[in-house]
């Protein structure tokens, strides 16, 4: 099955290549679409415990640590950092802090968040370990 998604109307034709057109379950979208501009989470329909908002704005990356708690990274008017935002399974907040967009958390493990870092005027990249306390 290929699909291919197009602003234009049905009736538009989309020429592929013969190797994307080849490959099973692909779907090609237009190079013009647009992400939606805002996702809302509620805790009723991701957590089912109650009808609150306690998220909105555009999510960049969701993890799960090895403890079951769900971070959330969202896009924000600072476009230097990221708000994480970290939540139990039952989606009760419990943490949220800015973190650098030019320093990505990799993983998140026994209490400790792993970042890359790059160095500027080399381009080498270091693996850096921080010990996360949530209280």
């Amino acid at each position: 099955m290929l699909t291919a998604c197009s602003s234009e109307e049905e009736s538009a034709k989309i020429e592929l290549p013969d190797h994307i057109s080849q490959l099973e379950n692909v779907t090609v979208y237009d190079p013009d679409i647009q992400p939606a501009d805002t996702v809302m989470l509620t805790r009723e329909t991701i957590f089912e415990s109650g009808e609150d908002v306690f998220m909105e704005g555009n999510i960049r990356r969701l993890a799960v640590d090895d403890k079951g708690r769900v971070w959330v990274a969202t896009i924000v008017k600072n476009f230097s950092v990221h708000e994480w935002w970290v939540l139990e399974e039952n989606g009760e907040l419990m943490a949220r802090f800015e973190w650098p967009r030019d320093e990505p958390i990799v993983v998140i493990k026994e209490g400790k968040i792993y970042t890359r870092q790059t160095d500027e005027e080399t381009g080498l990249q270091q693996v850096v370990r921080y010990r996360v306390e949530i209280n």
